[in-house]
């Protein structure tokens, strides 16, 4: 590793420890882990180290799994892509007018039920005389509970689509809640079964789990610059509920990076943008491609550089707070963009 690329990780532990980072993180490549490090606790009332394999929650990474499910169901000739929702799950009330690519990109226009549920818990939380720190720990721990489908499509069957499917970009949970349901009605599996049997198992990822409960690191946010205990929740859908340790989500970015699991041409429309936004299971983000995770306290990030064949992930279990969360993200955002370019600059003089 040349002196550059060096200092730069150096330049990253001292942003992250400025900023209190809590988890484990790693840059990586194909064949080798450039950078690696672990810092803070899994669980703050009893001091218990954030190590490599600490299982955290993945949040809304999950939604790679569950795109990379359906994809294979896809490919086995068990879905099409652009039939209607109506042909494998009637019980929504718009479903012939949506069809599964857009459930996968994000422009169905059905409303996101993690939106009504948290608006629906503010109102109660106003009624009850709720501090504003109170209701924050309220709603995220009903959102990291297991929130049975039915109750889903009760919630949306009562509210209009917010526009035209296909006309627009709009991140909706409900979208993939809805697809790991499909999974189940299609392969008359559990989502779980499914995801262990063609995903985990073939890629020897034995330390990722469904369920948040699963978790070995409790989740935290920050208040008043305290860590209060959201614990581990339950949350059981394809929407967000997987956790991980460090040395499994880099298999999965090495599973990515190689195109395993999927045909060529099935990982290359997922990283294809609609909108200029969303792909399945993909957003960009300045020269990255990119997807993030929340779920309680927990939160991840995949970025990948396709063309390169470089990947970064992060796991943390605290929920960065206030300002101080959006200075950490401008700067580790401009750090990437650097890194980048003292990267390609370095492969160049090698092959010089």
């Amino acid at each position: 590793m040349t002196n550059n690329i060096e200092t730069l990780f150096n330049e990253l532990t001292e942003i992250d420890d400025r900023y209190h980072y809590n988890g484990a993180l790693a840059m990586l490549t194909p064949t080798a882990t450039l950078y690696q490090r672990t810092s803070g606790w899994a669980n703050f009332e009893q001091q218990a180290p954030f190590t490599t394999h600490t299982r955290a929650g993945l949040g809304s990474l999950t939604k790679q799994f569950t795109a990379t499910a359906i994809l294979q169901l896809v490919e086995a000739g068990n879905i099409e892509l652009d039939r209607p929702l109506s042909d494998y799950l009637h019980d929504y009330k718009f479903s012939n007018q949506i069809t599964i690519r857009q459930l996968l990109n994000m422009d169905s226009g059905i409303p996101d039920y993690t939106d009504l549920v948290s608006a629906q818990l503010e109102t109660t939380a106003k009624s009850s005389i709720l501090s504003e720190a109170e209701t924050e720990v309220m709603i995220r721990k009903a959102l990291g509970r297991d929130i049975p489908f039915e109750q889903i499509l009760n919630t949306i069957n009562a509210q209009p689509l917010d526009f035209k499917p296909g006309s627009q970009f709009a991140y909706s949970n409900t979208n993939y809640a809805i697809l790991s349901t499909i999974i189940e009605r299609i392969t008359n599996m559990s989502y779980a079964s499914y995801i262990q049997k063609h995903i985990l198992n073939p890629l020897s990822m034995s330390d990722t789990k469904i369920g948040t409960e699963t978790s070995s690191a409790d989740s935290y946010t920050y208040q008043d610059n305290v860590p209060v205990n959201l614990g581990k929740g339950n949350h059981q859908l394809g929407d967000g509920c997987m956790v991980t340790n460090l040395i499994d989500f880099k298999k999965w970015a090495t599973a990515v990076m190689a195109g395993k699991l999927l045909t060529p041409a099935n990982w290359q429309m997922c990283f294809d943008l609609q909108h200029g936004k969303y792909g399945i299971g993909w957003m960009k983000i300045n020269s990255w491609y990119w997807h993030s995770g929340e779920i309680l306290g927990y939160w991840s990030d995949f970025f990948m550089s396709p063309n390169r064949d470089l990947a970064m992930v992060w796991l943390y279990n605290v929920s960065p707070a206030g300002d101080e969360t959006d200075v950490w993200l401008e700067a580790t955002d401009d750090w990437r963009e650097r890194f980048l370019q003292t990267f390609e600059k370095t492969i160049f003089d090698e092959r010089r």
